[in-house]
């Protein structure tokens, strides 16, 4: 069900490692949200984006996801899951 999404990969970083500015002009970055414990960022092509950040040496505390199964539930129902 992941696999069949179209969503964004997610790259995550530490938010001290590059600053929000910078992120939003990197290659292929579609979405940058400084959040408190993560500078997160949206593409459709980490491979440049992850060669950058490599380049600019900012892996600190870098995660990479795809989707989740919340996305699956979002997508499917059209709205968000309320515990």
């Amino acid at each position: 069900l992941i696999r069949s999404l179209d969503v964004p990969t997610r790259i995550g970083l530490e938010p001290n490692a590059i600053d929000q500015a910078t992120a939003q002009a990197l290659p292929g970055a579609l979405d940058v949200k400084l959040t408190t414990g993560s500078l997160p960022i949206e593409t459709r092509e980490p491979g440049p984006l992850l060669a950058e950040l490599a380049a600019r040496d900012a892996l600190a505390g870098l995660t990479v996801s795809k989707g989740t199964l919340e996305d699956v539930f979002l997508s499917r129902t059209g709205r968000e899951y309320r515990a």
